[in-house]
């Protein structure tokens, strides 16, 4: 499975992004699981940013890239 990129090439802020994908990728299981919700969280390294996810088969479907500066406590209203 390939990772397609929506940044610019040769950006270092893309690598910390590419890397938690990777590790979705290789351990579906391992982000953080939601009680409301069949998605998981997994927080980037180096950013304030988390990546949620759902895992359907064998495919993973990012369904949010979440700043959690603001409120993190609203993800829930906003993924439902």
């Amino acid at each position: 499975m390939g990772v397609t990129s929506r940044f610019p090439k040769r950006t270092k802020r893309r690598a910390p992004f590419r890397a938690t994908i990777e590790l979705a990728l290789a351990n579906p299981h391992v982000g953080n699981p939601f009680d409301s919700m069949p998605a998981r969280r997994i927080p980037v390294r180096r950013t304030p940013f988390s990546l949620v996810y759902a895992i359907k088969g064998d495919t993973i479907d990012i369904l949010r890239v979440w700043d959690a500066r603001p409120e993190p406590i609203r993800l829930n209203e906003k993924l439902t």
